[in-house]
């Protein structure tokens, strides 16, 4: 024990080393203050924002775009959540459960937003069908309003004829 002390000394130049378990302590301080801290920080800033900011006079569309949007957002964070699982798994093993709880937070989040983004998207599917119902209605009904009346008649016989019989009047 003694002897690898003094290697330690000879090989910090007469100080002695950082034991290794030091070391691996300060790299899981230097981990958590770098990489977890600020995902924690993005976790707490996504969390504050309203979920939903579409205006009132939005349509049915805009609101179901902006759903999607905000679920995009949540899965980079609970992207960003499983790198720092797979990360503390690795580098910093007591970390490990505290990353796994943030996780399942974030999963969870994600599959609440994906629930309330898919309920937008029906109503505006619904929305956009029923559009599309009377706009079928309208055309149906000016096409039945085109066959009425002269639609179909024959102009060009028509005017060949009044042709003709401008000719013997002259």
């Amino acid at each position: 024990f003694g002897s690898r002390q003094q290697g330690r000394k000879a090989a910090a130049g007469g100080a002695t080393a950082m034991p290794q378990r030091l070391r691996f302590g300060t790299t899981i301080l230097v981990i958590a203050y770098f990489v977890l801290l600020p995902s924690a920080q993005a976790a707490e800033q996504v969390a504050q924002q309203p979920a939903f900011k579409a205006s009132s006079g939005a349509s049915d569309a805009q609101k179901a775009s902006e759903g999607v949007r905000i679920y995009l957002k949540a899965s980079k964070h609970r992207n960003e959540a499983w790198g720092d699982v797979l990360e503390a798994r690795k580098q910093a093993p007591a970390l490990y459960p505290s990353s796994l709880g943030k996780l399942a937070k974030a999963n969870n989040w994600t599959t609440e937003i994906l629930d309330m983004a898919s309920k937008l998207q029906a109503k505006a599917v619904d929305a956009a069908q029923g559009e599309l119902k009377e706009l079928k209605a309208v055309h149906e009904n000016r096409e039945k309003a085109l066959g009425e009346g002269r639609f179909g008649a024959d102009f060009k016989g028509e005017a060949s004829e009044l042709k003709r019989r401008m000719r013997t009047v002259r």
